[in-house]
Order: structure tokens, then sequence, then C-alpha cells
């Protein structure tokens, strides 16, 4: 019977796509799916889209489900005063509607964002893709004011990721395949600390977490555990920070589209360090040898095979175990993020130039590696401190 449904609904969506053609109007148009299921999915996608689309092309969007609404909008209101674009609703039902039609055709019905790392560096321009309306700054200072904040306090955002959200959202998804990116928020304490020291605000952002900071200070705020949490604060509070600090997740796309610094602790895999054109420092998870429980060096993990795992289990059947940066690597990495965004002049060492130059090296002996951005920075002090050969 399933079938039978299926087959008709093709019919039904093939029979319209030819009307739909032989409107003269219709002639230059183009069905798009934008990925929206995910912040971090939503915000790469989004902007791409906008850099790639023409002005002569009808464009039909449809979103299988959005997480951030808010951002949604905000995107919408800039690009349809460059383009044409008509929001198809019930996205869930157009996407099934493609997904019969390729079953049956073996063609894709639909656009789609093809290749999205390659474009990634459409986001290292230095203007913000979106904005915020000055009305809706007004209405995010106004609740932030609640919790002893002025318009003209500076704040930075932090994060660790863990498994609190895909629980909520995907329960009937095994996600627990990622669980190595996770760290516990107990990791950041001496860099929230430090920056409190410098008289920053400190925010935790997510939407949802685990755990929590017994932080004495009136400049720090759980915003993940508030009762102010929205898909507009969630733009807001990243769209005016001074800087994202923290682990990699979706959210740290909002801070980039937004154009404002971020950077980044317990990358992992090695990979990712380089997968897209950074200009700020990372520090990155190593790895050791579960049987010796020996820490690997660079070298080591490349001739392992170990920089472009994906997967918990194939972490486990290479024989490796992810390490968690320290809270001394993190704070770190702290101080030179300050460094940079206060424009510090940051003197690098001469063993610290040459550590850099034989990480450059030694990664592009990596067959994935040697492709991407190899000379994306590393943290200063954590790069001193690894193991290259």
């Amino acid at each position: 019977m399933k079938l039978i449904l299926k087959k008709i609904l093709f019919y039904f969506t093939h029979f319209i796509i030819l009307l739909i053609n032989k409107i003269p109007l219709f002639k230059n148009f183009k069905l798009f799916e934008i990925d929206s299921t995910r912040v971090g999915h939503m915000v790469l996608e989004t902007e791409i889209f906008y850099k790639e689309s023409e002005e002569s092309i009808i464009y039909f969007i449809f979103f299988e489900r959005v997480s951030n609404v808010y951002f949604l909008k905000l995107f919408l209101e800039k690009i349809n005063k460059k383009r044409t674009i008509i929001v198809l609703p019930f996205g869930f039902v157009w996407k099934k509607v493609c997904d019969n039609y390729y079953l049956f055709t073996k063609k894709s019905m639909q656009t789609k964002i093809m290749n999205m790392r390659k474009k990634f560096n459409y986001l290292n321009d230095d203007i913000p893709f979106l904005s915020i309306p000055e009305k809706d700054s007004k209405k995010g200072y106004k609740i932030l004011k609640k919790f002893g904040m002025k318009e003209n306090d500076k704040w930075i955002c932090v994060y660790n990721r863990d498994e609190a959200y895909l629980k909520k959202y995907y329960k009937n998804f095994d996600t627990t395949y990622h669980n190595y990116r996770n760290f516990p928020v107990k990791d950041l304490e001496k860099a929230i600390n430090l920056f409190i020291k410098k008289e920053y605000f400190v925010i935790r952002v997510g939407s949802e977490s685990i755990g929590k900071l017994n932080i004495n200070s009136h400049r720090y705020f759980d915003y993940s555990k508030s009762n102010i949490k929205s898909d507009f604060m969630d733009c807001f509070i990243l769209s005016k920070c001074e800087m994202f600090f923290g682990g990699t997740s979706g959210i740290c796309n909002l801070p980039i589209s937004f154009r404002r610094p971020y950077f980044l602790v317990n990358v992992t895999p090695l990979e990712s360090v380089f997968a897209i054109k950074k200009i700020y420092p990372v520090i990155f998870k190593r790895l050791a040898d579960i049987k010796t429980n020996k820490v690997l060096t660079i070298s080591k993990m490349i001739k392992r095979d170990v920089c472009n795992l994906s997967k918990e289990e194939e972490f486990r059947l290479k024989n490796v175990r992810n390490i968690d940066n320290t809270e001394d690597e993190i704070e770190e990495l702290a101080i030179e993020s300050l460094n940079i965004i206060e424009n510090k002049n940051i003197k690098k060492s001469e063993t610290q130039i040459l550590k850099q130059n034989l990480l450059e090296l030694e990664v592009r002996k990596d067959p994935l590696i040697k492709n991407l951005e190899y000379h994306n920075p590393v943290g200063l002090k954590f790069l001193e401190q690894t193991l290259i050969n």
C-alpha cells in the first residue's frame, strides 16, 4: 500500500513539474532545498546560497525543519531585496516529494548546496552576512539588563559541546557516535575566571547543557539554563559578543555569520583544524594509544591514518582515544585570544615559528589535509608543547 501511495505521489509531482515547465514565466526557476534542521548547516547554506544565486532566476525554496526561525527571518529579509524568492510552505512535504521523485527517477528534483566545504571561504570576508536591526537590538539589551548588564558592557560567549541537545531533539537517533567531540564545562572554568578578571561579562551559550559552574561573580551568566532562551536571543547574544570561545558545534557558525572572532578548543579530528580557512588560532584534542597510553606525535597520527576519523567506533578500531585539552591549555588559548581581540602586539618566538613550520610540513603528508587549509594557526603555547615527530 505504501508503495502504491508513493507512486501516486510521484506521478502527481511529475505532472505538476511538467505543467510548470509549460508556463513561460517559470522557464527560469529552480526548486531549492536549504538544510535548516541544524543551526550550523543553516548558517552556512544560507550565506552560500545568497552568494551563488542569480538575479535572473526565480527560486522556490523549502526548509524541512527550521532550527532558528529568527535567523531565517533575517536571511529572507536580506535576500528578498536582491532575488525573487518564493518560500514553499510545508517543507517536510516537499522533502518527501523530492525523495520520492529521486526514488523512481534517480534524478534530483531540487537543487542543493554541493561541495560545501570548498565554499566555506565565503565566510572569511570582513563584512557580516546578517545584522540585527536596531529595534531588535534594543529589545535584546533590555532583556540582558535584567541580569545586570548594560548596553556598553562587553561580553564573551563560552560553549562546551555535550550530548544534551542531541538527546533532547534527536531521541530516535543514536547520536553517541559523536561523543568524542564532547568535554565538560568545568574545563572552561579557568578561562572564564580570566575573562571575568579582565572585566568582561561571560555568557555560557547553548540551547541545552549538562553540568554547571559555581562561579561567584555577577559577570557570569549561564544562558543555556535560563528562562530567556529564544531563537532571537541566540542570534543577538552571539552577534554582539566580543568573541566566541569554546568547543566546535553548529552554534559556533552563528558568530562566524555575524563576523565575530571565534577561538576553538578540543577540535577533533585533526583534519577539522584545517577543514576551512581560519584566521583565529585553535587547539585540538591529542590522541593516545589505548594499549600503551602514550600520546601520539603528529607524525605517528598521520602514519596510523587517524587524522580523518569521524565516529567514536572508528577511533576504537584504530586503538586510539581522544585526550581533552586541559584547563591550563584552554586558559593559555584564552590569554592569546584576549591579546588578539584587544589588538596587543604578539611577537612569536623563534621556537613558535619553527614549530608552526614543522606542523605545516608534517600535516601536508596526510593525503586529505594537504589539500586543505594547512596554514591555519594553532595556539602558540599549545603548539610549543605538541610533539611533531
